[in-house]
């Protein structure tokens, strides 16, 4: 995953001095910085078929929050997928989408967790 936040916090530094070169004011360490690794084992692992108990041993975050970050990222997805097909990127979008796919199971997209 040292791969993918390296290659995470390149791409956040290229926005950030779009934005500056747009006269847009953003200080280019601190938008990087903002990018949080913290939840990027949790969810690598949740994507790969790990049990939510298993999960909550990975990190001393709520259950609570741990559904919200699954769920928003399956919404950053969907829109992520949107915008590939719009622009006509159909591979992209289908990488979008088996990701979207792979996340979405289990108690975190539970009608109601009061079964």
């Amino acid at each position: 995953l040292r791969a993918a936040l390296d290659a995470l916090r390149a791409a956040a530094s290229t926005v950030a001095r779009a934005k500056a070169a747009a006269g847009l004011p953003v200080d280019e360490a601190t938008y990087v910085d903002a990018f949080n690794p913290n939840l990027m084992e949790v969810l690598f692992q949740w994507a790969n078929g790990a049990k939510f108990v298993d999960l909550t041993k990975l990190t001393d975050a709520f259950e609570g929050t741990l559904i919200r970050v699954i769920r928003r990222l399956d919404e950053l997805l969907r829109q992520l997928g949107s915008a590939a097909f719009a622009i006509g990127d159909f591979e992209l979008k289908a990488k979008f989408d088996d990701a979207s796919t792979r996340i979405k199971r289990g108690v975190v997209f539970a009608a109601s967790l009061y079964l």
